[in-house]
């Protein structure tokens, strides 16, 4: 502290919370590395003083040309003195930065680009882990159990109806009936929701998973 003229330890710990050096031990440091970063950190300019356009350019990673277009096209201004308030001018390049990127196609293509393939790494990820199936292998699982649903209510009359008693055979039939037209309505009626496209003969295509209308109607 007394080789660097500071107040107290105080003002050495926050030069080294700022990354002016870094002590060997605990209390220790190379002397070398003591005087470098210290005289790194008073050269640093001060930010609440005005910067020149070349201090400006660097700070915001541009060419010196570049500073006078923004100022031509009033993103920054420049101060009386000719030189720059350096914390305004970053505030004013970064909104200049973000309105030019909601006006640019590209940008937003950009970012739904970007969404899309967040989107596809999720799924593939989730289908390695076994969350997710393909649909085609899920829509034949459905056939399947609807295909097993749909053969027991077909057989159940002539299985339940006692030998000879026409009229509780015709009864069950008819029951069948009714239970396959009501899931053939309903499954419709979800393609309905979910805008299916219509068959050349007007009526709205079945749903893949269940294909009841061609059974009941048969």
């Amino acid at each position: 502290m007394l080789l660097l003229l500071l107040e107290g330890p105080a003002e050495l710990k926050r030069l080294q919370r700022n990354g002016a050096f870094r002590p060997m031990a605990p209390g220790r440091y190379r002397l070398i590395d003591l005087v470098q970063g210290y005289v790194r950190c008073i050269r640093k300019p001060d930010a609440s003083e005005p910067v020149s356009a070349s201090a400006l350019a660097q700070h915001l990673d541009c060419v010196r040309s570049y500073i006078d277009k923004l100022v031509e096209q009033g993103v920054i201004t420049r101060l009386a003195d000719g030189r720059f308030d350096q914390d305004q001018c970053r505030a004013g390049y970064l909104k200049h930065l973000r309105e030019a990127r909601k006006l640019s196609p590209r940008g937003a293509a950009d970012v739904a680009l970007q969404q899309a393939k967040a989107e596809l790494v999720q799924l593939r990820v989730a289908e390695r882990k076994g969350a997710l199936m393909p649909g085609v292998e899920h829509e034949a699982r459905v056939e399947a159990i609807a295909g097993v649903v749909l053969s027991a209510l077909s057989a159940m009359p002539a299985q339940c109806a006692p030998v000879g008693d026409l009229p509780a055979r015709r009864k069950l039939e008819r029951w069948v009936t009714d239970v396959r037209m009501a899931i053939a309505k309903t499954l419709n009626g979800i393609a309905d929701a979910e805008d299916e496209p219509e068959a050349a003969d007007g009526t709205h295509r079945e749903v893949r998973a269940l294909p009841a209308r061609e059974r009941v109607n048969a």
